[in-house]
């Protein structure tokens, strides 16, 4: 089951959701009640949570659903008992193909045979595997599943009967004999097929086919045949003439495709994208895309679809062994077997020329063009990894599958291969690796008949080496993913190869400024790579798939010097991270850096390993501290941490080893280790008592602070605290006064003194929006609405942990996040919303859990205080329920459910 809306697909991430949508869709327009809802959710005993965790997952499904919906309207809207879905026929597959069937039995029933086909055909074209295959196994879906099939059995059946009243026996017969194969009780076909084989000359056949089906209903059934098919053998026995075949009504058109080997996996929005494109004035489509993608096997797939709309057929045009562009009109002209003249024989016909591998032979688009202007009821559907570029071409370029479709496809081609591949972890991270790439994948598939999924895992690092032996039926091209890259490798010009060589430096890819400065790339050059499919260009950014990055990088060296260029590689980005830390540090823009250095967070690791390496210890520790509060805000404490100690063990200039060593300290505390914090935070401090380093000084004493507050060491922290704030206006630094006030304030309320908190925190919040300090204000208001909270200021707390979850949800502040959904939670419970509490909570501890870190001073009394509640409202079996779907949520997604809930 799927969701498209302005050709992207929505999201349906939990069973339950789709479970859900699916009864909503069955019962299209009628009320579907809770109590039903709830029976195919749990089954017969739903727990009691099950009402409250049922409005959870609609108002997720309705979120997607708004999301999709121009206007942001809601198709899903709540009527007693229950919810309805109001969706137009026209959005809903089922009910288009209903409404198809009903029009081809009515134009058939009008004697309007070859339309009755046609529209037959568009009808069954809908169908994209068995229905409801999501629910195959649930009880409230075997009836559906069942009437589904049937209605596609029946509008098959309708189709044949058209087609044989269009005089078409002949091509039915291969079709009949499947569909009997597979539905051997049903005797419509069996009169299909054996009025078929009649038509065609095969007497004995049909007669045959009579015994057959007669044998399989008195064996099953212990029926006979019923009278209409008696009467058929009768009338063939007799050749009656009633069974002649009627005059051919049109000309079965021309379909010269190739037939797969194996099917076709995920690519529906694509499929129907391009299926409107072709059938609303637009008759030049271009697919473009990387080697591997998949444009050939789409643009069969949809050819084939498309088929029965064009009267003169669909004809296969393949040109990879091409390379002189003149020879692709007589190469069109072969596939057609037209000798002489073919603008003259396609100028009157309909029809769907499909070019594969045009990319060689570019220089035959102007004559294309001339071509499709003199031949007005002609369609191109080409593929090439770069656009024709002419007037009228509309270029669509294939991404690589989605993520689940990349899976299923790894799974479908290991079981051809008859090797055991399940969907795991394992499985997903081969497929995320490869960039959900299909020929990378199905290679990679080919590879468990010897290797297991984590074995495949293992040796991705050299995958161009691992990703070989495709089918030998496959172009050469495609056996090997080295192979796929070097065909477009080879048409590129030197500066091209050259640039598209240096441009591997970028792990993640980078904004123009980085190109042109690091790698001196030039507009025109950086464009014909993204023509040419080996570039990608999404927002502001320059990417490679990191499988064509790897054969790129094996090629750095020749147009080097490569060890230049990563010097280069490293300044820019150690420049732009120290940056980036005077933003997050003082304020500004900090969400646009935020943003800016997580999109280059691999580069500015890529920097930090080349800069160890290179022996550079000062600046390898200058571009670690410089990336300290990145790693702090934005749940990446334990990485940050071992770059830091990394680049400490080697000797540095004192005052930046003492920086080094706080921000180590920190980044410690941060991950919950709390003995190497304090061990780190010491030594620093002594190194910069030693070296009169002020602001370091104040800076230690601060830290030290907080971590004798989280340990409930109350004298120590205030005295640390103290010492810090003097120091702090010493250096009249506002940064450190706004820092030392609001420990000073959680200090304050961990003596129960809420009054002087409120004071401190006030004060500091005020400095901090007047700094424009977007993540200080987050985690100001994290501990002020704590406070309040302690007051019994219920609406002043809420307020202020909304705006600050907002706040850190878009600057990606994890632990903010996470602090302000506890605070939230423990205001759910005190309106006695205990299962919403739950979720809150679970999902806090478990994203800080991902994050590798955990709850501290405070917010770990807080959430214990709650979970102490808990029991005294639910019973243990809902509050493990409550906790097991809070788990289950992403930090996203709880912050979403938190802002939705009061006032």
């Amino acid at each position: 089951m799927e969701i498209v809306a302005e050709g992207r697909g929505l999201p349906l991430r939990a069973a339950k959701q789709k479970t859900i949508l699916a009864l909503l869709l069955l019962h299209r327009g009628e009320v579907v009640s809770v109590d039903q809802l709830q029976e195919a959710l749990w089954g017969e005993r739903p727990p009691a949570t099950a009402p409250t965790a049922l409005q959870g997952y609609v108002s997720q499904l309705r979120r997607v659903l708004e999301s999709g919906e121009k206007g942001g309207s809601s198709l899903l809207v709540t009527r007693s008992p229950g919810y309805s879905l109001s969706a137009s026929p026209e959005q809903v597959d089922l009910a288009c193909f209903e409404r198809l069937a009903a029009s081809g039995r009515e134009a058939f029933a009008a004697g309007e045979s070859g339309r009755a086909a046609a529209v037959l055909t568009e009808a069954l074209g809908l169908w994209r595997g068995p229905p409801l295959a999501d629910f195959s196994y649930d009880a409230w879906a075997q009836a559906a599943i069942a009437r589904l099939e049937e209605q596609r059995l029946a509008a098959l059946e309708d189709r044949i009967e058209a087609d044989l009243a269009c005089g078409r026996h002949a091509e039915l017969v291969g079709e009949l004999e499947t569909l009997v194969s597979e539905q051997p009780l049903r005797e419509r076909p069996r009169g299909q097929l054996m009025l078929a084989l009649y038509r065609a000359g095969r007497q004995a056949d049909a007669l045959a086919t009579y015994q057959n089906a007669r044998s399989a209903l008195v064996d099953e059934l212990g029926l006979e045949p019923s009278a209409e098919l008696r009467e058929l053998n009768k009338q063939i026995l007799n050749q009656d003439p009633i069974l002649a075949a009627p005059p051919a009504t049109a000309p079965s058109p021309q379909v010269i495709l190739p037939s797969p080997a194996t099917p076709l996996v995920g690519r529906e929005r694509e499929l129907s994208e391009l299926e409107a494109l072709l059938g609303h004035d637009v008759r030049l489509v271009t697919l473009t895309g990387a080697g591997g993608i998949g444009k050939t096997r789409l643009a069969v797939a949809a050819a084939s679809r498309m088929a029965s709309r064009f009267d003169d057929g669909v004809v296969w045009v393949p040109l990879e062994s091409l390379r002189d562009s003149a020879l692709v009109l007589p190469t069109i002209g072969a596939a057609l077997r037209v000798r002489e003249d073919l603008e003259a024989h396609l100028s009157r016909r309909r029809m769907l020329l499909v070019l594969d591998n045009l990319e060689q032979v570019l220089d035959v688009a102007p004559a294309l063009a001339a071509f499709l202007a003199a031949c007005p009821h002609l369609s191109l559907l080409a593929t090439s990894r770069e656009p024709l570029r002419v007037h009228d071409e509309h270029e669509y370029p294939v991404a690589p599958l989605r993520e689940d479709d990349a899976v299923a496809l790894f799974v479908e081609r290991a079981h051809a291969e008859r090797s055991v591949a399940a969907v795991n972890g394992e499985v997903v991270e081969i497929c995320r690796r490869l960039d959900c790439l299909p020929l990378a994948v199905e290679l990679a598939a080919s590879r468990t008949k010897v290797l297991s999924p984590r074995e495949i895992l293992s040796r991705l690092e050299r995958r161009l080496q691992l990703l070989t032996g495709g089918a030998r039926d496959a172009p050469l091209r495609q056996q090997t993913l080295r192979a796929t890259i070097e065909w477009s490798h080879e048409l590129l010009s030197r500066e091209e190869r050259q640039l598209f060589a240096r441009m591997s430096l970028f792990a993640g890819g980078c904004a123009l400024d980085a190109a042109e400065a690091v790698v001196g790339a030039d507009l025109d050059t950086l464009q014909s790579l993204v023509d040419r499919s080996l570039l990608q260009h999404h927002g502001e950014r320059f990417s490679m798939l990191e499988t064509i990055r790897e054969y790129a990088l094996e090629r750095l060296e020749a147009f080097g010097p490569e060890q230049e260029l990563r010097r280069r590689h490293a300044t820019w980005f150690a420049a732009l991270a120290k940056d980036g830390d005077e933003v997050l540090r003082l304020g500004g823009e900090q969400q646009t850096w935020s943003e800016r250095l997580e999109a280059d967070h691999d580069n500015l690791r890529s920097a930090l390993q080349w800069l160890h390496g290179s022996g550079d210890a000062d600046e390898e520790l200058r571009l670690a501290v410089a990336l300290t509060r990145f790693w702090e805000t934005h749940g990446y404490a334990a990485e940050g941490l071992a770059h830091l100690e990394h680049a400490l063990a080697r000797p540095s200039e004192p005052a930046l080893h003492a920086k080094g060593l706080g921000n180590a300290g920190l980044l410690a505390h941060e991950h919950g280790d709390v003995d190497k914090a304090r061990r780190m935070y010491e030594e620093a401090l002594a190194v910069s008592r030693a070296t009169d380093q002020t602001y370091e000084v104040a800076r230690m004493l601060l830290n030290l602070g907080a971590l004798a507050g989280d340990e409930g060491d109350v004298e120590r922290c205030r005295a640390f605290l103290d010492e810090s704030l003097v120091l702090f206006r010493e250096l009249d630094d506002a940064r450190g006064i706004r820092n030392a006030l609001v420990n000073l304030g959680t200090l304050a309320i961990a003596n129960g003194d809420l009054k002087r908190s409120e004071d401190l925190l006030e004060e500091a919040l005020r400095r901090r929006r007047e700094a424009d300090d977007a993540a200080g204000i987050a985690s100001c208001l994290m501990v002020l609405s704590l406070a309040r909270l302690k007051q019994g200021r219920i609406d002043d707390a809420r307020a202020g942990a909304k705006e600050a979850l907002e706040l850190s949800g878009s600057l990606g502040l994890k632990y903010v996040a996470a602090a302000n959904l506890v605070v939230l939670a423990a205001i759910e419970s005190e309106h006695g919303l205990a299962a919403r509490a739950a979720r809150l909570l679970a999902a806090a501890e478990a994203a800080l859990e991902k994050a590798g870190t955990h709850l501290r001073g405070l917010d770990r009394e807080l959430a214990e205080a709650i979970r102490a509640g808990l029991c005294s409202q639910l019973d243990s079996e809902t509050i493990e329920t409550a906790l097991a779907e809070g788990r289950a949520m992403s930090l996203a997604d709880a912050s979403q459910y938190a802002l939705d809930s009061g006032s």
